[in-house]
């Protein structure tokens, strides 16, 4: 969700903000649809905003110290949210992950 300072707020299964976001929705459009496959894991999701961010970033290569990923989960059980900022190696899974999918689908 996003409000405006007017009030009207608008809200996504998926969208981009910042610069270049054109091409992150864009991206998106294509890529996401959640009538299609269902709520995507917290681990589908990072790997979705890796992606999404290299479509959009200006910077060449990518690597686990230029990255700061971040999630919130709902735990049904209790009822609340908890948050996660990933370390480092976290963040180096999620990238070389991305890296292998891009590998075998031939897009490096």
């Amino acid at each position: 969700m996003q409000s405006d300072p007017s009030g009207n707020y608008s809200g996504w299964q998926a969208t981009v903000i910042g610069a270049n976001n054109t091409a992150g929705k864009s991206y998106l459009k294509n890529e996401y649809n959640k009538d299609d496959v269902g709520e995507p894991t917290v681990e589908e999701a990072l790997k979705m905003a890796v992606k999404t961010l290299n479509k959009t970033m200006d910077a060449v290569g990518t690597t686990a110290d230029k990255f700061e990923l971040f999630y919130f989960k709902y735990n049904e059980d209790d009822e609340k949210c908890s948050a996660h900022t990933l370390t480092t190696a976290e963040t180096k899974n999620v990238l070389d992950a991305v890296e292998a999918e891009s590998a075998a689908a031939g897009d490096s």
